[in-house]
């Protein structure tokens, strides 16, 4: 053997940065059979809610006032993941849903 071996490995002297990410201060959570979205303040907002398959259950759009309430779609109880997405980013969050008994 030649000393040369199958495996390289490659390295470079960058460094990772996120400095170019923009972080939105948004905050969500459910609160009897609704969506609280806080943070967004007069600008308008898209929103998914997607089962843990994939598939889109629901999608809305808002106007940020502050503190919206967005009512929540009859579901099957579960994890949902809600996907935000606003002109100055997209912010996800995992939230566990309940089916509401009528």
């Amino acid at each position: 053997m030649s000393g040369i071996g199958r495996f390289y490995l490659h390295t470079q002297s960058k460094v990772l940065s996120v400095t170019d990410v923009v972080g939105l201060d948004v905050n969500m959570y459910k609160s009897n059979g609704s969506l609280i979205v806080e943070g967004l303040q007069g600008e308008t907002y898209d929103f998914m809610i997607y089962n843990t398959l994939g598939a889109l259950v629901y999608k809305g759009n808002q106007e940020g006032k502050g503190k919206d309430s967005i009512q929540l779609p009859l579901v099957e109880t579960g994890v949902y993941i809600v996907k935000l997405t606003t002109g100055k980013g997209i912010v996800s969050k995992k939230l566990v849903l309940n089916k509401i008994q009528k």
